[in-house]
């Protein structure tokens, strides 16, 4: 991909069914090269955190700020070094470990950067603020655990959570927090093949602690709110959140597509809490509520006035106040805005990473200016054989 030597703010999205990743950007010479990091799942950090490679799973986000000005004229790679090892049970995670897997050395490239020699806009290019979001609104704290759920292979290519999958009605409701409340849970990876992404519906947590294995919690993991922690084999994480503000039934389940689609989910239900102050009276709970069923498509349903239509009415439901300090969630959008669109980069790339082993295809959103409403002009970018 071509880009000029300035700032470009990096969302990168993985979207493979069940690899995951540690993604780095490296020089002509193979050095790596550090980079900040600035939001995650749940929107920006308090501050940006610093960092050679980010790992991540199925369905995780972040956000990096580079700077190309230092390479005009070369030629930098992201590449991926993420694999399970000799060891492991995965065969297409390797990428050039004794040639597991047909084609398993093209694993570890993503793609490659060729930097320009000059700039068409030098907007928007100046320092990373060290200040981004002082609005996160963190769980309040507790380490008594709640909850504990095992993520594990049950045989028979069940994958099940506390023994139990998706397909047991009669018992895959394994929680029922207190609408409002915050618990602490205990995830644990219990067996495999493969890793465990955890994604947890309805609300943002924060990511308070991992043992086992050999990496513990790592500093871009702590630095936001996230919906998604990553179980590597042998790895236990403990998570914290307000379950709220809305009532009813939600999933959380492994978003490794393999597992998922083996059923690998479980339901918990918030239950309102009636007497005690809370003020949030809407209900999710049913399902086939109308404002929310699907609608068949019309000729005008994409254009860009129903778009913002439909965004407007999804952004008046409020479905974060009762979460949001006492500014609100609309001004923790606007100190966004405020801090980082408009110092740091006049293109946006997002990067949604393929599971193939070759020639995978990545789709590249590219915006001129952060939180720009233009329309964005979409670009596939193929991995270099």
């Amino acid at each position: 991909m071509s880009v000029e030597p300035r700032k470009y703010r990096l969302r990168l999205f993985i979207m493979s069914l069940s690899r995951p990743y540690e993604v780095y950007i490296e020089d002509d010479a193979g050095n790596r090269v550090d980079f900040p990091i600035i939001a995650s799942d749940c929107g920006l950090f308090t501050s940006p955190v610093t960092s050679n490679s980010i790992q991540m799973a199925p369905g995780e986000r972040y956000e990096i700020v580079f700077d190309f000005a230092p390479y005009a004229g070369q030629n930098l790679t992201m590449g991926n070094n993420m694999g399970t090892g000799p060891e492991g049970e995965i065969p297409e995670y390797f990428h050039g470990h004794g040639g597991a897997s047909a084609g398993a050395g093209n694993t570890s490239k993503v793609m490659q950067f060729n930097v320009g020699t000059s700039i068409s806009d030098s907007s928007n290019n100046g320092d990373v603020p060290q200040s981004l979001n002082p609005n996160i609104v963190w769980p309040e704290q507790t380490t008594e655990v709640a909850q504990t759920f095992n993520f594990e292979n049950g045989g028979d290519a069940r994958w099940t959570i506390n023994g139990f999958d998706y397909d047991d009605v009669n018992n895959r409701v394994l929680a029922r927090p207190q609408q409002g409340t915050t618990e602490l849970w205990e995830v644990k990876y219990a067996g495999g093949p493969g890793v465990h992404p955890i994604h947890v519906h309805l609300v943002s947590f924060q990511i308070v602690e991992r043992t086992g294995g050999s990496r513990g919690l790592l500093p871009y993991e702590s630095a936001g709110l996230k919906d998604i922690v990553l179980l590597e084999p042998g790895e236990s994480a403990k998570i914290l959140a307000n379950y709220g503000p809305w009532n009813g039934l939600y999933m959380f389940h492994c978003h490794n597509l393999i597992h998922e689609d083996n059923a690998m989910m479980a339901a918990f239900n918030v239950t309102a809490l009636d007497g005690m102050g809370y003020n949030v009276t809407d209900d999710l709970a049913d399902p086939a509520d109308s404002r929310f069923l699907a609608r068949p498509a019309q000729g005008n349903s994409y254009d860009e006035d129903q778009i913002s239509s439909t965004i407007s009415f999804l952004a008046g439901l409020h479905a974060y106040d009762a979460t949001s300090s006492d500014t609100g969630a609309g001004s923790t959008a606007t100190v966004a805005d405020a801090t980082v669109t408009s110092p740091v980069g006049a293109s946006t790339i997002t990067s949604t990473f393929a599971s193939a082993t070759r020639h995978a295809g990545h789709r590249e959103k590219v915006n001129t200016g952060y939180g720009s409403p233009r329309r964005q002009a979409v670009h596939s970018v193929q991995t270099p054989a």
